[in-house]
């Protein structure tokens, strides 16, 4: 399992304009998800775990947030927190005793890692500190990948609604959640 911030709003750091614009500086959007990857060595996947900053967002009136094909949370700052890492713990757990497999999963030392859980079917293993990069198996490129297909969709986006009377950045400012969710599912 690994958590990574995704910049939901940024375009590449490459310049992308219309013909009759001048390329100039500008800043980068500060909206972020966070979102946590569990796979298996065999391939198996868990639903990403996606933090936002608050739990309901306008795009999702009506909807049911177990039926958004993600596991959905909220605080603050969109970060993962030692209480929303024990709930996904503990539900995770469950479903490990319910399918009768024991797993092992491999974390990084960090503090929202912390739990008191009392865990039957999984068991941690935590990364030295300072060798997550190396060690992690999510680190060595299925985040990247990951990043890169947003990426994909998002930039597709916006090229398709650039019909010269919005800058890329400003289209960029319109990714709503509910788009950035859509993207996030199928990358």
């Amino acid at each position: 399992m690994d958590e990574t911030a995704l910049f939901f709003r940024a375009l590449p750091n490459k310049s992308i304009i219309q013909k009759f614009e001048e390329a100039r500086g500008g800043k980068i959007p500060k909206e972020r998800f966070t979102i946590s990857f569990c796979v298996s060595a065999a391939g198996e996947k868990e639903k990403l775990l996606v933090i936002w900053r608050c739990q309901r967002p306008r795009c999702f009136k009506g909807k049911d947030l177990n039926r958004l094909g993600v596991s959905w949370y909220a605080n603050k700052k969109a970060w993962m927190t030692s209480s929303i890492f024990e709930e996904w713990l503990v539900n995770f757990d469950k479903k490990m005793r319910n399918q009768a497999r024991k797993v092992l999963l491999v974390l990084d030392n960090a503090t929202c890692h912390a739990h008191g859980a009392q865990l039957k079917n999984v068991k941690l293993l935590f990364l030295p500190p300072n060798t997550t990069s190396k060690l992690q198996p999510l680190d060595h490129g299925v985040i990247k990948c990951f990043k890169m297909e947003y990426r994909q969709c998002a930039l597709r986006h916006v090229i398709a609604r650039m019909d010269g009377c919005e800058s890329a950045s400003e289209l960029s400012k319109k990714i709503s959640v509910g788009d950035a969710l859509d993207w996030i599912k199928t990358s």
